[in-house]
């Protein structure tokens, strides 16, 4: 009888113990998009996880027993910040399938985004967010390379670059506009066309330079 009596005690446990995870494995995703609106709004430093417990009605517990550090959870935000810029140029894509179309739709994705991106970034110099940070730029790096190398092929940009000279100037650009520090949006759009596109309309072919030229005037009109 007892016997039987710990077997009902050991399953029903396992029962409560696999809901308690199905609940948690839901409740994750939904803790991440709350923390990534809220670290864009305020910025990293300036939110809590008690905030983030009390705007999702859950106990700090209950957070902590899924992130190990508010840290941690940022990465996840920026994970998912990325996978939503990387499925606009996706959406971008199905209807455009030239490279140069991608290229200048990420530049533009980046612009719209350079706020949300600083606020989410905000004071947020750990070597753990550096690592994660690094590991993201050396897989744009090597995107980047597989576009250059596409965009020749397409006759959208000359085949007489060298792309590992171009990928150095393109960082260097990064570089620059990452230094200014606290820009507003309309100024940082400036310095993306007074570097990224200026090299961009260096290395392009007059077919690429037709579309350039089409894409600025569609977003001129657009502003």
């Amino acid at each position: 009888m007892r016997h039987w009596s710990f077997l009902r005690i050991f399953a029903a446990n396992s029962r409560m113990m696999l809901c308690i995870q199905t609940n948690r494995d839901e409740l994750r995703p939904k803790v991440v998009r709350t923390a990534m609106e809220m670290f864009m709004t305020a910025g990293f430093d300036s939110v809590r996880m008690d905030d983030i417990a009390s705007r999702l009605s859950v106990s700090k517990r209950t957070l902590y027993e899924m992130f190990v550090s508010k840290e941690d959870l940022l990465i996840e935000c920026i994970h998912l910040h990325q996978e939503i810029i990387n499925g606009k140029i996706r959406e971008n894509l199905a209807n455009n399938d030239d490279v140069l179309s991608s290229i200048l739709c990420f530049l533009e994705v980046t612009i719209k985004e350079f706020d949300s991106i600083r606020k989410l970034l905000m004071s947020s110099c750990s070597e753990k967010i550096k690592a994660d940070a690094e590991a993201h730029v050396n897989e744009i790096r090597e995107q980047t390379y597989r576009s250059l190398a596409l965009g020749m092929e397409q006759g959208m940009f000359r085949n007489d670059i060298d792309i590992d000279i171009l990928l150095q100037e393109f960082q260097f650009m990064g570089k620059l506009v990452a230094d200014q520090g606290d820009v507003d949006r309309e100024r940082f759009e400036r310095l993306v066309n007074s570097t990224h596109m200026v090299l961009l309309r260096g290395i392009a072919t007059v077919k690429g330079l037709e579309q350039i030229d089409e894409y600025l005037l569609k977003h001129n009109n657009r502003q």
